[in-house]
């Protein structure tokens, strides 16, 4: 009947089983306009996401109010999975082109909601992997309802993996009569017509491959004739897909006349559900269609006999019944004995049940019932207990239980004592105000007991004896004001406990429950944990305990009270839970947060019910195994340590603020969120937003504002452009869009349109900024192109002239000692002369005998040729510079000309010597001006070509390098 594998979710008591069934066939998904021609895209089904409906679970993209839906679905990955598609109602009728979806090779589903005028046979080309195919037309103006599009011939058959096909408010008679051909893996067809001739539903489901389960919807039929298809050279003989159907559903309204066997080629129907008129009788209705056999039968009209119920079980060989009728007739069943084959029995009364009661002896004839569901029906308060009194085994194969909205008021002890089959027993949303002690001895099978919504005030200690196998139990919303010691602790087995609204008595300023007390031994397999004080403070104490056998590690705890304290922090209950989520003001261990003590939560959720008073929740930061975390109606502006609550979270993966106020978002925040993939932002009040707020994202795909308030203020208009053109990261804005976003005034009253306000008051100033910015940046180009070409040699060498000249500062007061009389400077193509001349005439004669400094012998190994280059001619007396037409073509020449020069310049000493040791041209030289002014103003030698006139040279050179006495 109902599945419990999953957390505690909000139950709707009025919605029936038979409700249920029929919105969930006839449903059909009405457009939605909050992102209008936009598409969200989710890795997963994250809870806060409500509108997600898109089926799967990785890569979804729904994309809304859809426009154009060639270019709307031009920026999804390729890569989807599933991919649901809502076109804006309001746009004439388009045509679903062909090659539309040939991108999306991955793709397994595809939804779409809109009215095509024509469906080209090539639009579902390339979709090789879909297994899933939903066309929803949405509802028009009009007076059918229904789309009048034209379907190609064989419009699917590239659909060659599609097990799934589901077509709704389509209008048959604009389809191909082939439309369905070529579905060679089809097991599951439900098709929702709008026709009012039952022949052409008929001879085109002929075409149709076989599938396991079949349903037609066809409530703008109203008579039933026996098809004929001749018209379109069709036959319906023995041969048709129809008869091979396995598992038929139809589903009509109201029928106002049927031909003899307008329904027999559909051979043995599984389900069928149909409304009857007034005063008419469902067996009668029935034998009109000619079935053989009916699986499951759903009736919704006004009046029923369960009488009759039970001869249309019998003669259609029915498993499954359910009655949905405004008055159900109970005077003649116990005069039936027809219903010994029904398994299965869901009754639902919109009205009244004649005879004020309906009596579970009334069921006395269903012998083989494995569920049975009661809802909206008043029944005998002490009838339960009599069917066990005076026919125990007319419920021996009930496995299922559901009493809902029936007026019980009282469980009295023994009353399930022959119900020994039962696994769920669904009490909900009833009277019962008392359960008295052993009321469910015998229930040996049972897993799931849902009491939710009932009045219950006292749990006796006995009160659940007997539930040995129970996993589920379910008592939240009663108004429970006493729980005696150990009531609990026969449910050993116990996996998913749901408590409360707890209302001890009201002298006690808290409500006090220790989870020791009631159990005993907490139940080693508890997995899911929820404890309600409603809106009263609670004091929750764990207790010391053992539990049986290791504590389930991966426990969820729901807390929800006005103002929780938590006893016992240091426990292993509280060390296991991977799951939190709080529903309170404040829920502290002593003084702290109660997150100090569950370090090993990966998902956390806090809705606060007083935003200004939680308390310091700093602690989050200590939950490095969180992945997702959700904070609602928190204050943050007002944390100490909001700007660190977020550190140290490097496993977050989804992260949701709403309505929660916080005065800015800037990049200290999110540091440690690398790994962060999804973030929803539902800010209170006006916030600013840094542009560095994002750089730290750097795993963010899916950024979500809502109800964004910002200030008029050019630090924010980054926002627009990213959310814009950002190609990382989806960024979609609502309630309000982008372009109806406002940002608050300087003056805190005043209200701007936020992108006209950046437009008119930031955009000049961009643009002034990347104008300025850019013409600055050509003129320092060329500038550095013009001081290049004209100074760049130069570069160099005055950093060492700067540092000669700081150097010589320095040394101005001391006493210089040169380790060389002289540095020569010359080609390495004069090095001959300089070896077989220079050197044998002034270091080989003295004494004294000179020094010289050669770059080829003197300069230090490994250092900077420049660096070398200043040390020796600043630990020289003089230099000496050979001059040739070599020197004059070398740049290391010019370098070291230059060096000396400055040096010259610094000291003003006589310390430069210049040697022609050829005759060079004034043309030549003038090319070089340093070295032609040097000329013009000092004397310098030239090299005698004579041999007699050599030795005076070097007499003349000797005397001007040799040290002076004491020098």
């Amino acid at each position: 009947m109902k599945s419990k594998a999953g957390e505690h979710h909000q139950k709707i008591c009025t919605v029936s089983f038979l409700d249920s069934l029929l919105v969930l066939l006839l449903a059909v998904p009405s457009a939605q306009s909050w992102l209008a021609g936009r598409c969200n895209v989710y890795e997963d089904k994250n809870y806060w996401f409500k509108e997600v409906s898109c089926r799967g679970e990785k890569l979804i993209a729904e994309c809304f109010g859809v426009t154009d839906i060639r270019e709307d679905l031009k920026g999804l990955p390729p890569n989807l999975l599933s991919l649901c598609v809502d076109m804006d109602p309001h746009l004439p009728d388009t045509p679903l082109d062909s090659g539309l979806f040939s991108r999306f090779v991955s793709l397994e589903f595809l939804n779409i909601n809109g009215c095509f005028s024509q469906i080209q046979a090539g639009a579902f080309q390339g979709l090789s992997n879909l297994t899933g195919l939903q066309l929803f037309s949405q509802w028009s103006d009009s007076s059918a309802g229904c789309c009048e599009s034209a379907f190609g011939s064989s419009v699917f058959h590239h659909l060659t993996a599609l097990k799934m096909l589901d077509i709704a408010l389509y209008n048959l008679t604009t389809m191909a009569l082939d439309a369905f051909e070529g579905i060679p893996e089809l097991e599951l067809f439900q098709i929702h017509v709008c026709i009012e001739d039952w022949s052409e539903v008929i001879c085109r489901l002929t075409r149709l491959n076989v599938v396991h389960e079949f349903t037609l919807i066809a409530h703008h039929i109203g008579i039933l004739k026996h098809p004929d298809c001749t018209k379109w050279n069709i036959s319906t003989g023995g041969s048709s897909f129809l008869c091979n159907l396995s598992n038929p559903n139809l589903l009509f309204n109201k029928i106002e006349k049927i031909e003899q066997g307008a329904l027999t080629y559909f051979g043995d129907l599984a389900h069928i559900t149909l409304e009857t008129w007034p005063g008419v009788s469902v067996l009668m209705y029935l034998s009109l269609f000619g079935f053989s056999k009916i699986t499951n039968l759903s009736v919704m009209g006004y009046q029923i006999d369960l009488g009759e119920l039970c001869q249309l079980s019998e003669r259609y060989s029915a498993e499954e019944v359910g009655v949905n009728f405004e008055i159900i007739n109970t005077s003649s069943l116990v005069a039936v004995t027809g219903c010994n084959k029904l398994k299965a029995v869901y009754l639902y009364s919109m009205g009244i049940i004649e005879h004020r009661y309906l009596y579970m002896n009334d069921f006395l004839s269903f012998t083989n019932l494995s569920s049975l569901a009661v809802m909206s029906i008043l029944l005998d308060p002490l009838d339960l207990r009599s069917i066990c009194l005076s026919s125990p085994l007319s419920v021996q194969h009930l496995s299922s239980l559901t009493i809902n909205k029936s007026n019980l008021t009282k469980l009295v002890s023994d009353q399930f004592t022959c119900f020994f089959s039962l696994e769920t027993v669904d009490l909900s949303c009833d009277r019962i105000s008392e359960i008295e002690e052993f009321a469910f001895r015998g229930l040996d099978q049972v897993q799931i007991l849902d009491l939710q919504q009932n009045i219950i005030r006292h749990i006796r200690k006995h009160t659940f004896s007997g539930l040995f196998a129970l996993t589920y139990l379910d008592l939240h919303e009663n108004p429970i004001s006493q729980i005696e010691t150990r009531s609990f602790e026969h449910l050993t087995n116990l996996q998913q406990f749901l408590l409360g609204d707890l209302n001890f008595s009201p002298t006690d300023p808290n409500i006090r429950l220790n989870l020791t007390d009631v159990f005993g031994e907490i139940p080693s397999r508890l997995g899911h944990l929820f404890i309600s004080s409603g809106l009263r403070p609670m004091q929750l104490a764990i207790g010391t305990y053992g539990t049986r056998g290791k504590l389930n590690q991966s426990l969820s705890l729901h807390i929800n009270g006005q103002y929780v304290m938590v006893e016992d922090c240091e426990s292993s209950l509280l060390e296991s839970v991977v799951t939190l989520r709080i529903n309170s003001g404040q829920v502290l261990c002593g003084s702290e947060f109660i997150g100090s003590y569950t370090r090993r939560v990966e998902y956390l959720q806090f809705i606060s019910t007083f935003p200004e008073d939680v308390g310091d929740i700093k602690a989050i930061n200590q939950l490095v195994h969180l992945r997702k975390l959700s904070l609602e109606n928190i204050d943050l502006s007002k944390q100490p340590y909001a700007a660190v609550m977020l550190h140290n979270l490097s496993k977050l993966e989804s992260l949701a603020l709403t309505n929660c106020r916080i005065d800015f978002l800037d990049g200290s925040l999110t540091k440690d969120l690398k790994s962060l993939k999804l973030m929803v932002l539902s800010l209170k009040d006006t916030v600013k937003i840094f542009s560095n707020f994002a750089e730290n994202l750097s795993s963010l795909k899916y950024l979500y504002f809502s109800h964004l308030r910002l200030h008029c203020n050019c630090d924010n208009a980054w926002l627009i452009s990213w959310a814009q053109n950002s190609k990382l990261v989806e960024v979609h804005m609502r309630d309000p869009s982008i372009k109806e976003m406002e940002c608050l005034a300087k003056n805190g009253i005043d209200h701007h349109k936020f992108v006209q306000y950046t437009k008119e008051d930031c955009s000049f100033e961009a643009q002034f900024v990347l104008f300025a910015s850019t013409s600055l940046s050509v003129v320092m180009f060329m500038l550095a192109v013009v001081f290049h070409r004209l100074a760049g040699p130069y570069v160099l060498p005055l950093y060492y002239i700067v540092h000669g000249w700081f150097q010589e500062a320095l040394r101005k007061d001391s006493k210089r000692r040169y380790r060389y009389d002289a540095f020569v400077s010359y080609s390495g193509q004069d090095e001959q002369w300089v070896v077989e001349k220079l050197l044998p005439n002034l270091e080989n004669r003295g004494p004294p005998f000179l020094r010289l400094c050669l770059h080829t012998r003197d300069f230090q190994l490994g250092q900077d040729i420049v660096e070398n280059i200043t040390d020796s001619l600043y630990s020289s007396h003089r230099t000496l510079c050979l001059v040739s037409r070599n020197y004059l073509r070398s740049n290391w020449c010019s370098l070291e000309l230059q060096l000396a020069t400055c040096r010259l310049q610094v000291e003003h000493r006589d310390i430069l010597i210049l040697v022609f040791l050829e005759k060079i041209p004034s043309k030549m030289l003038s090319a070089h001006h340093r070295l032609a002014r040097l000329v013009k103003t000092r004397t310098y030698l030239a090299w005698p070509q004579k041999a007699e006139l050599q030795d005076e040279f070097w007499e003349r050179m000797w005397n001007k390098l040799k040290p002076k006495t004491g020098n």
